[in-house]
This record gives structure tokens, C-alpha cells and sequence, in this order.
């Protein structure tokens, strides 16, 4: 089996050649956005408004994007 080498050398973590690096799921990101706007519903008053519109973007940015991104 042949294993990232410069990630196994910097860290001594061996992941195989082929393994995804980087997946991003639409739905668990929309779910992770609800609990974000739960979370930060306590704390509007006290909290600088660009992190909502942060938010936004992502919420945005995720109803754009594929189901699943799958980066390797």
C-alpha cells in the first residue's frame, strides 16, 4: 500500500494514496448552520453582526454547492 508521504514524514499519521482528503456534505452542513443560529439566538444582543452574516454566506454558499463534494 503507498501512503502520503510528505503528510506520514511531517506527522508519523499514515494515510493511504486514494483517501479523501476532504469530503463536504450539504446536509450536515445545514444542520451544523441550525445549531449555529440556536447557539448564537442566546447571544444576538451581545454579538458583532458580521458573524450573522457570516452565516448567511455559508447557508448561501451551501445551497449552491453539490449534495456531497467528495476532494481528494
Amino acid at each position: 500500500m503507498t501512503f502520503y508521504p510528505s503528510f506520514t514524514a511531517a506527522t508519523g499519521v499514515r494515510i493511504p494514496l486514494g483517501t479523501p482528503s476532504l469530503r463536504i456534505d450539504q446536509e450536515a452542513g445545514f444542520i451544523d448552520t441550525r445549531l449555529q443560529e440556536e447557539l448564537f439566538d442566546r447571544f444576538l444582543d451581545r454579538m458583532p453582526k458580521e458573524m450573522v452574516y457570516e452565516r448567511e454566506l455559508l447557508k448561501s454558499w451551501l445551497w449552491r454547492a453539490l449534495a456531497v463534494w467528495d476532494l481528494t
